[in-house]
């Protein structure tokens, strides 16, 4: 239940810039890899943004990730244990994303939420 409290919470400031309405992100997951860890992608009810969850399990864990659209475009922030290698990996290679990509990630968490929901 821990992992869903993280994700209803629009802690960052990206999520909260991106919408008036309260932001909400439960649509997935779908588990990809990012520097040599797992992550549950969560894909946000603004149609944009999504959440990362470190894995049950990972190197990476405890962390989280949202990348939101903020005001000059998708902001990456990061929640979490800062002294860890497997985030800061996984930090380098989302910072690499591009708009489609973070696009493609939200498509795959909402597809698997629809699929899950049958």
């Amino acid at each position: 239940m821990l992992l869903l409290a993280l994700i209803d919470l629009p802690s960052a400031a990206a999520l909260a810039a991106s919408s008036a309405a309260d932001v909400s992100c439960t649509l997935g997951p779908v588990t990809k890899h990012f520097g040599g860890s797992a992550w549950l992608v969560y894909g946000c009810n603004d149609g944009k943004s999504v959440v990362l969850v470190s894995a049950p399990g990972s190197a990476a864990s405890p962390f989280v990730f949202i990348i939101a659209n903020g005001p000059k475009g998708m902001d990456l922030q990061g929640e979490g244990n800062g002294k860890n290698p497997s985030a800061r990996a996984a930090f380098k290679e989302l910072s690499a994303l591009t708009l489609a990509d973070i696009a493609s990630l939200y498509k795959e968490a909402s597809a698997n939420a629809k699929s899950v929901a049958k």
